[in-house]
């Protein structure tokens, strides 16, 4: 369910790196993001990291499987906390400013959504940068799905095109995969 590159685009290739396990990401009282295990009853998850140099575009997709609905309800709690935790936030020299919840967009087959956006203001390697981040998650039973792009402020539509569409696209996977955990 998680997108490859080409799921993305034509000119999109494999990120460095392009597939992990995932921990997850919470935002401390110092406004850091910092990674923890996944909680107990997380039965799998995988995220896959996509590029595109031109226009520039960074691309994430993560499928994480629960044991029960009611977990997954819970982490995407924690996920809508999290944002809510500090308007700008930090991962060693990387820094996001104006997080927020937005507006999710009208997707099918989800019990529940939940959209984060942001502006990125320097990157890992302390560049300065001027991007949107957004990040969509939906959840479908016990399985959450999330999409996460960057791209320039200019890109701003087409950012939140691969972001809707990706996640769209991995809910019919999904859908398809599984008929009875997933609504079409």
């Amino acid at each position: 369910m998680a997108l490859t590159p080409a799921d993305w685009g034509p000119d999109f290739g494999q990120g460095d790196p392009y597939e992990a396990a995932s921990d997850e990401l919470t935002v401390n009282k110092n406004c850091e993001a910092i990674s923890r295990p996944p909680r107990g009853g997380t039965l799998a998850s995988l995220i896959r990291w996509s590029v595109q140099y031109e226009p520039s575009f960074f691309a994430g997709s993560e499928v994480r499987v629960f044991a029960d609905a009611a977990t997954a309800q819970k982490y995407i709690a924690d996920a809508k906390k999290t944002t809510h935790t500090c308007a700008t936030q930090t991962q060693g020299k990387t820094r996001w400013e104006d997080v927020r919840e937005a507006a999710p967009p009208q997707l099918n087959g989800f019990d529940e959504l939940l959209a984060e956006e942001s502006k990125l203001t320097s990157t890992n390697d302390g560049m300065k940068a001027n991007d949107l981040w957004l990040a969509l998650a939906g959840r479908v039973d016990a399985t959450v799905l999330t999409t996460v792009v960057r791209g320039a402020t200019k890109d701003d539509a087409q950012v939140r095109k691969h972001a809707r569409e990706g996640l769209q696209l991995m809910q019919k996977r999904l859908a398809g995969a599984s008929p009875n955990a997933a609504r079409q």
